[in-house]
């Protein structure tokens, strides 16, 4: 299934899908440089920038 988004959480990359499943990544797997990539020194801003619309982030949270 194709993540939304990778979060590196100590030494295991997961990709979270669109439908919330968090799936740890095969060492083998490629990594698509097209999708937000979160390691423990990314800034959320710099997410929000780069990736989404800050207005639909804004009103979509719950």
């Amino acid at each position: 299934m194709q993540p939304k988004i990778y979060i590196k959480l100590k030494e295991t990359i997961w990709k979270v899908t669109i439908n919330g499943q968090w799936l740890p990544i095969d060492k083998a797997e490629v990594i698509d440089a097209k999708v937000p990539f979160i390691d423990e020194y990314t800034h959320f801003n710099d997410i929000i920038s780069l990736h989404f619309n800050e207005s639909e982030i804004l009103t979509n949270l719950g």
